[in-house]
């Protein structure tokens, strides 16, 4: 599986540093599983890893800007789960392979360097300002415009492709480089405005600190 190429790289590299897509909080309480080694037990220990993860927004502020903002991501993830189908997999949350390249950078001595979860506090803080998110006129415009394309084909392929496998063979399979950007091309016709934070912000916020980074 990915968790397990991932880590046996580290260890026959033995790089000087390690960047990982999550945040020490997160990686502290993930380093006290000792015997978990799959992420259908990863997943049972959800609750507590995401309180150190992808759900530190509760805190921003109390005002009604911010139920309002709730509303429209609640919304907007409704029609996102609706339309891709993803179910049981969480593509956003900090997966095993994480937890296991943590493992074997402190195995051989790496430093390990955090580049924060996807939902990190940049990323919500823009969540929360973009009124425009969970903009229901996008989605049902995009399905209109290309009801004649091979996109909702498509789509109905990746969902059964999807529901048949499983989602962890799924990911470790199906989840090639051509269905990688075909995801990302169709989210930016039926949520441009999610995609442009979730992708083209967040990737420039990674690559500043990759480049930043003296290993």
């Amino acid at each position: 599986m990915l968790a397990h190429r991932t880590q046996k790289l580290i260890e026959e590299v033995k790089p000087d540093k390690v960047l990982v897509m999550t945040n020490a909080e997160w990686w502290n309480n993930a380093r006290n599983l000792k015997y978990v080694d799959s992420q259908e037990e990863l997943n049972k220990y959800n609750d507590v890893l995401d309180r150190h993860s992808n759900n530190k927004f509760q805190d921003i502020y109390f005002s009604s800007k911010r139920w309002l903002s709730y509303m429209r991501w609640y919304v907007n993830c409704f029609l996102y789960q609706w339309h891709f189908r993803f179910d049981e997999v969480n593509v956003f949350r900090p997966g095993i392979e994480i937890k296991q390249a943590c493992e074997a950078a402190e195995k051989v001595g790496a430093k390990i360097e955090f580049l924060g979860p996807e939902f990190d506090q940049a990323t919500w803080l823009r969540i929360h300002h973009d009124t425009r998110i969970g903009n229901v006129f996008d989605y049902f415009s995009g399905l209109w415009q290309y009801r004649d394309s091979f996109y909702p084909v498509e789509r109905d392929g990746h969902i059964s492709r999807l529901r048949n496998v499983g989602g962890q063979a799924w990911t470790e399979k199906c989840l090639d480089t051509y269905a990688i950007n075909w995801y990302i091309a169709n989210a930016s016709i039926y949520f441009p405005k999610m995609k442009r934070i979730l992708v083209d912000n967040r990737d420039e916020d990674l690559f500043k600190k990759i480049d930043s980074s003296d290993g």
